[in-house]
């Protein structure tokens, strides 16, 4: 089987004053299965003051499903493709605020919404995929902050709350949990400049609220949560050029973000980018 897909768009971006800017987005997508998709977004951030910025968005958009998904075999799995698939269709929405305070730090807090619909799932006996009919939805909202911590030092901190539910099989008037969809993300960040040339850096990502299928009873399950460390370190060795060492999961735990399949052990890159 084969795909062909072409596409353009547009974008302008306008600022009526010194306060207020503005954007606006159309793309048209050509997909040889399914035909024209037009989406779009609007977005505008407006700065009541000079240290507050609020912002919002609106936009479309559409998946079609992969060769994999309409057309993959897994006989040792009792998994195949559903060719009848339809693409997903979307609107998202978003409001925000940041503010800087004295001193360099830095708050934002975002809520969003995205209603999905025709969204692809497994089917409940896990041989197929599926359309869920209705519309799915994912709604929450979204905390960052950073703060300088001394002269040389940047700590982050980050956490979304996202309530993700679906249409039930049994009766689409009645929402049930969407699988392998974090309810709570939670990220801290520690970044110093240890010389003029040498950087480093901590992350440690805690994931929970995580649901899945069980996959020899197909029941829905809570997941275990899941704490991650990772560390990279930058070196400096021209105006344009940079060494880096990005060490993931440091701790070499064992997890599962998807029930079955395990993540990656401890994983070293090592690189050097450059930019001109």
């Amino acid at each position: 089987a084969d795909t062909e897909i072409a596409g353009a768009f547009q974008q302008a971006l306008y600022a009526p004053s010194d306060v207020l800017d503005l954007s606006a987005v159309i793309r048209t997508d050509r997909n040889s299965s399914f035909g024209r998709f037009t989406t779009g977004r609007l977005a505008a951030a407006w700065r009541p003051f000079s240290d507050t910025t609020i912002r919002a968005a609106i936009a479309t958009g559409f998946r079609a499903p992969s060769l994999d998904e309409r057309f993959g075999d897994y006989p040792t799995q009792f998994f195949v493709g559903n060719p009848n698939l339809q693409p997903e269709e979307s609107t998202s929405y978003e409001v925000g605020v940041e503010q800087e305070f004295a001193g360099g730090a830095v708050l934002s807090v975002t809520a969003f919404r995205l209603e999905v619909s025709n969204l692809i799932q497994t089917t409940s006996a896990f041989d197929t995929l599926e359309n869920v009919s209705g519309v799915s939805v994912r709604q929450g909202v979204e905390l960052a902050a950073t703060l300088p911590v001394g002269a040389d030092s940047e700590l982050g901190l980050s956490y979304t709350y996202t309530d993700a539910v679906r249409p039930s099989r049994a009766n689409p008037s009645i929402d049930t949990p969407l699988t392998r969809v974090p309810r709570d993300m939670l990220g801290v960040t520690l970044d110093t400049k240890l010389s003029d040339r040498l950087t480093a850096g901590a992350e440690l990502r805690y994931i929970g609220g995580l649901l899945d299928n069980d996959p020899n009873t197909f029941a829905v399950e809570a997941m275990p949560d899941v704490t991650i460390l990772n560390a990279r370190f930058a070196y400096q060795l021209s105006d344009q050029t940079e060494a880096y060492l990005r060490i993931e999961n440091l701790t070499d735990r064992t997890y599962e973000l998807a029930n079955g399949y395990n993540s990656s052990e401890r994983a070293v890159y090592v690189g050097v980018s450059a930019k001109f």
